[in-house]
C-alpha cells in the first residue's frame, strides 16, 4: 500500500475543507487544543499550510 499517496488524499484541500464543514453542520465539540470550532475557521485560513506540512513530516503536535 502507497502510504504517501493515501496521505495526501487526507490531506487534500477538498477533503480537509469535507471535514471542517460536516464538523461545522455537526455543531462539533471543540478540540483537544479547547478551541471551539467557531473559532477555528479563521485560524485554519492562517495556519491551514502549515499543519498540513506538519502532518505530512509526521512532526505535529495538537
Amino acid at each position: 500500500m502507497d502510504t504517501s499517496s493515501l496521505m495526501e488524499q487526507v490531506l487534500s484541500k477538498n477533503n480537509l475543507n469535507a471535514a471542517y464543514l460536516q464538523v461545522v453542520r455537526n455543531k462539533g465539540a471543540a478540540g483537544v487544543g479547547g478551541m471551539a470550532v467557531d473559532e477555528s475557521g479563521d485560524y485554519l485560513l492562517e495556519n491551514g499550510e502549515s499543519i498540513r506540512e506538519q502532518l505530512r513530516t509526521r512532526k505535529y503536535k495538537p
